[in-house]
């Protein structure tokens, strides 16, 4: 492993004309870590050559998919996997919007929000729709960005500190679900279409491992805006009461749900380097 002080000499050679020893520097530095990335903005921040930005550029992006790999092959093992940390790794890799500490910042002020207006005499119900009133505030839900767009599957398509977020019904109702676990609101996502049903079980079910439409209190559904529903209100297209309808989703098959929408729109926008590697992650989850 490289010390600070190697890692630095090797930055400032960047520039070499030479392609073999270029090659060489770039290997050996595609081999660190993320606290590379800064060092060789830091050093070559003024820089007009071309060929230095391409070459950190390339470092960047290999560095990123290295740690992002690593971070999945652990989070995979994990006997509770959290949702939440794999979609951050999924758009520090993917979405060049991304501010960790600002989209943190946010959470945290929604949740406090939300704690505020809530007391242990309300019933899940009554704080879901806390919680939906705040988010539907704070985010603006879009319906015309197509699906096919990587920024479908983001945390926030593009990320501003505006107070009206942007996002996707499917980011939305990821969102809203990891903001709820955070305020103990334990909702389920649906393995179904897209991301953006969600439900409430009846807490003396919840060890069920094929809970039935009557086990679900309510559901939410995010498209426009948050509606609510009863459990009888959302038709599945089964009619046959003694066979499960909806098959809960797991951590694995929620990430795995967003990197399947990414591949697709990569595939389609010609994007070979991210569709490659969001191949390479969902093959390690699945």
């Amino acid at each position: 492993m490289l010390i600070e002080k190697e890692i630095i000499s090797l930055i400032k050679m960047l520039d070499d004309p030479d392609v073999s020893i270029a090659d060489n520097i770039i290997t050996a530095l595609s081999n660190t870590d993320k606290k590379t990335i800064p060092l060789m903005e830091d050093i070559w921040d003024l820089s007009l050559d071309e060929l230095v930005q391409e070459r950190i550029t390339f470092i960047t992006s290999t560095i990123r998919a290295n740690e992002a790999i690593s971070f999945f092959q652990h989070w995979i093992t994990e006997p509770e996997p959290k949702v939440l940390e794999a979609w951050f790794c999924i758009n520090e890799i993917c979405n060049n919007h991304f501010d960790l500490e600002e989209v943190l910042d946010f959470i945290n002020k929604l949740r406090f929000d939300a704690w505020k207006e809530m007391n242990d005499n309300l019933s899940t119900l009554e704080k879901c729709n806390i919680l939906a009133f705040l988010f539907q505030k704070r985010i603006k839900f879009s319906t015309t960005l197509p699906k096919q767009d990587p920024a479908f599957s983001y945390l926030f398509p593009r990320h501003t500190t505006e107070d009206e977020e942007p996002a996707s019904q499917t980011a939305a109702g990821l969102l809203f679900q990891e903001v709820a676990r955070l305020l103990d609101i334990d909702l389920f996502g649906l393995n179904v279409f897209e991301y953006a049903v969600l439900g409430y079980l009846n807490p003396e079910v919840l060890e069920k491992e094929t809970p039935k439409t009557d086990d679900v209190l309510f559901y939410l559904i995010f498209s426009d805006k948050i509606s609510f529903v009863g459990n009888h209100q959302l038709d599945f297209g089964n009619k046959d009461k003694d066979l499960p309808t909806f098959k809960i989703a797991t951590p694995a098959e929620i990430i795995g749900k967003i990197l399947y929408g990414l591949i697709r729109s990569y595939r389609q926008d010609g994007n070979e380097y991210l569709e490659k590697l969001c191949v390479k992650i969902y093959e390690i989850i699945t």
